[in-house]
């Protein structure tokens, strides 16, 4: 779903979420796959509706791909679909799922069967594949 107005951080609280994600990230861009992994969880489970927290958990189906860990990878980017358009990764995210679902041979009736549809959501595909609002 999409991030909520979360309840105001104090500078401190601001600064500790920062530096989780900015260390996460550092794991992520060194190659450490697996630590990033576990940061970027604890970051998305003690943030959950955060600006930063699309970006994270954009950033962790990336980690778990790069692991080969494909069925969590794919549960991480699930949700965007119903997020705004302005969300930050959103687009990367729909693509890479939409990659994905051409990589295992899903259609995309079957793939919005799958997680999209269940949700309710009216959606339809741009000629690129990216999965948008209806009316937006």
């Amino acid at each position: 779903s999409a991030p909520q107005a979360a309840p105001a951080m104090s500078k401190e609280e601001q600064a500790k979420m920062q530096k989780a994600f900015d260390d996460a990230m550092l794991l992520l861009k060194s190659g450490d796959y697996e630590k990033a992994t576990s940061g970027l969880k604890a970051f998305v489970h003690q943030y959950p509706d955060t600006e930063r927290t699309p970006e994270a958990r954009y950033w962790l189906g990336e980690a778990l791909f790069a692991q080969m860990q494909v069925a969590q990878a794919v549960d991480a980017l699930k949700g965007f679909e119903s997020m705004p358009v302005t969300t930050p990764k959103r687009a990367p995210a729909l693509f890479r799922l939409t990659r994905q679902m051409k990589k295992d041979r899903l259609s995309f009736a079957e793939f919005g069967r799958r997680s999209c549809f269940a949700l309710g959501k009216d959606l339809r595909v741009s000629y690129i594949g990216h999965a948008v609002r209806s009316g937006a």
